[in-house]
């Protein structure tokens, strides 16, 4: 067949030959001699979201008064939604009814700062509402946050709740075995000794396990494993926090208007105080510390070692 054309279609066919070559081998060594460098390849993420304000996650209110988060969202291609829900929850702390949808805010781009207008809804004082933010991305994606919003007691309402004031008392350190811990409610140290004590009876313990040498007091709650099962901690001073004209509001406002509650307080000095949440329910308790001094006994294992303090509890009236 081949014999039959013309000789400059041979030559031509061999040149197309030829150059077909040329290109694959150039296409080759290419391949085999280009750099790759990781993350050339993107793929899809998931969006982010954040809460800028408020900047301690809660805010405090009464009945009517309105307040602005804002939400900052990105995604490495196109964010479709934001959704506010809410969930409330009652003086106990247990929800009530279902979260609803409270806002839906149709968003375009790589990168959106959301303000998100509130306003404290009519609830019984110390309701808390939960806002959980999700941003969706266009492939459905999601992340969220969140933030709270606990209802305060009118102005001129009376309190439910009394003060008990008591001064002079002590813990010493652990290494004391004994009147390492306290009760604010009974007004007592433990463990007493000789005695068998019930560690969910501490309300705080010394829990520095100080050796010889320097004593750094600190406080803790030892059947506390994690936020929200017993004691919790928040150290201000007397600059903020106005120790004798302490109502439980106020502990309230201050405890909650804190960023950063801790399970464990070190570095106690005089003139501190340490505001204490107690278990939970029915309703959270509070004890206020008004740190009057440290003796260090300098020496020894520390077993001398002791904080004095002044406290307020609260009590139902």
């Amino acid at each position: 067949m081949f014999n039959c054309l013309p000789v400059n279609t041979v030559v031509s066919r061999k040149a197309i030959i030829g150059f077909l070559m040329v290109i694959l081998t150039a296409i080759t060594w290419s391949c085999n001699n280009a750099e790759v460098t990781d993350g050339e390849l993107i793929t899809d993420q998931d969006p982010a979201i954040t809460l800028i304000t408020p900047t301690n996650g809660v805010f405090l209110g009464r009945v009517g008064t309105n307040f602005q988060a804002t939400l900052q969202a990105a995604d490495n291609e196109a964010l479709k939604l934001i959704r506010i829900m809410a969930q409330v929850y009652n003086d106990q702390d247990a929800p009530v009814g279902s979260a609803t949808i409270l806002q839906d805010f149709q968003v375009s781009g790589k990168n959106v700062t959301q303000p998100v207008v509130i306003t404290v809804p009519s609830l019984p004082a110390f309701y808390r509402v939960k806002y959980t933010c999700f941003v969706i991305d266009l492939k459905g994606a999601s992340a969220s946050t969140f933030f709270n919003l606990n209802v305060l007691p009118e102005a001129q309402s009376p309190s439910n709740f009394k003060l008990l004031t008591y001064n002079s008392d002590t813990i010493f350190n652990k290494l004391s075995t004994k009147k390492y811990a306290f009760n604010f409610t009974n007004r007592v140290n433990l463990p007493k000794a000789g005695g068998q004590t019930n560690v969910l009876d501490f309300d705080i313990e010394e829990n520095s396990g100080t050796g010889r040498g320097a004593w750094i007091p600190t406080i803790g709650s030892p059947s506390n494993n994690q936020l929200g099962l017993d004691s919790v901690f928040v150290k201000t001073d007397l600059s903020r926090f106005n120790y004798d004209a302490a109502t439980y509001e106020t502990i309230y406002n201050a405890f909650y208007s804190d960023p950063s509650p801790s399970t464990l307080v070190a570095d106690l000095d005089t003139a501190q105080i340490i505001i204490v949440r107690l278990i939970k329910t029915p309703r959270p308790q509070f004890a206020v510390m008004k740190i009057l001094g440290l003796k260090n006994d300098g020496g020894g294992l520390n077993v001398k070692d002791y904080v004095t303090f002044d406290y307020k509890v609260t009590t139902p009236q």
